[in-house]
């Protein structure tokens, strides 16, 4: 079973949903979300405080590998520098590098919260990381990755690999399969967002220009550039 089936299925995510009927009576209970509801803690908090748990969490984001393969030369070929912000254990790290050896990668997490400034380099990549979070929170990110990129002239870019609702195949399956992980995502407060709402975080984030390259199901690249 793969890690990312293994973390939707697995009864700490299930069993969030099961009192959802409360969360959208109870105005208090709605301040949360509906892990917070379920089990006490956010996820993060909860990853945190349990290994095996963090290593799930994890493990299910990675994915880089059908993003390598797919459409690797394209988006890291020439690469020079690559900060990972939100990589977590640094596996989508090593995947780049081990196809790229000539890219240095540094893996950022929580760091992207910090007020000091973020190590700089060329192109800054978030896998799976914004979908978490709430527009006004995602244009925080995106506004300090934006200031550890060099200009666009220089090379400077924002590499997002996320979910695009629309993008991509739109069959009844691959449809279905974008509102459930939407609906998904609001276990923890998180979201996937149309091509308008990306827009919208990318344009308040001050960067000029994007495109959106969809790669495969649920994946797809975005390019942002200063």
């Amino acid at each position: 079973m793969s890690p990312f089936v293994k973390f939707l299925v697995n009864p700490l995510t299930v069993t969030t949903f099961f009192d959802m009927h409360e969360w959208l009576k109870n105005e208090k209970a709605a301040t949360k979300s509906f892990f917070e509801m379920a089990h006490g803690c956010s996820r993060y908090e909860l990853a945190r405080k349990n290994a095996d748990d963090n290593a799930m969490v994890s493990a299910s984001h990675v994915s880089m590998e059908t993003i390598l393969r797919e459409a690797g030369a394209d988006i890291f070929g020439g690469l020079r520098s690559l900060m990972d912000v939100g990589g977590g254990h640094g596996m989508a790290s090593a995947a780049i590098t081990a196809a790229f050896p000539l890219v240095k990668c540094s893996v950022l997490d929580l760091l992207m919260w910090s007020t000091r400034p973020l190590l700089t380099a060329q192109y800054s990549s978030s896998l799976w990381v914004l979908h978490c979070w709430n527009d006004q929170d995602s244009v925080k990110i995106l506004r300090r990755c934006r200031e550890a990129i060099p200009e666009r002239q220089a090379g400077g870019k924002v590499i997002i690999i996320d979910a695009v609702m629309e993008a991509g195949p739109q069959d009844t399956f691959s449809r279905e399969t974008q509102i459930l992980y939407d609906f998904h995502m609001m276990h923890m407060d998180g979201m996937e967002r149309d091509k308008r709402g990306w827009e919208k975080i990318i344009l308040e984030a001050g960067f000029r220009d994007h495109k959106i390259l969809s790669v495969l199901g649920l994946h797809s690249v975005l390019e942002l550039y200063p």
